[in-house]
């Protein structure tokens, strides 16, 4: 019989690249201690991305990708953030212009998404991939 293993509040760094047959984007949301998380090639169900990254106040890097990943992107996001992966999900909708205010912000990886609306203007001279 499979047991389901907890992962530890404490974490502040947490990867899943093709090693989990799937996540819950509840059980990302638990790991309030993150600075750093990356999950490419595992799915992720969650009801938007905003569960996950509620309570994560000192994430610095995000990475979510090929995870299918639905909903749109939040209207806002912790201010500590340097970069940002969403990319080859199913993410819907405009980008928020609020993300223009993250000014830490190096690099946006929004591409293979669903994305419609305009690109916000004062985003241009940061390192974009949409």
């Amino acid at each position: 019989m499979y047991k389901r293993q907890h992962l530890p509040d404490s974490l502040h760094s947490f990867s899943a690249v093709s090693s989990f047959p799937r996540l819950s984007g509840l059980s990302l949301a638990r790991l309030v201690n993150l600075t750093d998380i990356t999950v490419s090639s595992v799915p992720v169900s969650t009801s938007g991305l905003f569960v996950i990254l509620g309570n994560m106040h000192d994430i610095v890097s995000l990475t979510i990708s090929h995870a299918n990943l639905s909903g749109n992107i939040p209207k806002s996001f912790h201010s500590n953030l340097t970069f940002i992966d969403l990319s080859d999900n199913l993410i819907k909708g405009p980008i928020p212009t609020s993300i223009t205010l993250l000014s830490s912000l190096k690099a946006l990886n929004l591409s293979s998404n669903l994305i419609s609306g305009e690109i916000p203007d004062s985003i241009g001279s940061r390192k974009l991939n949409v």
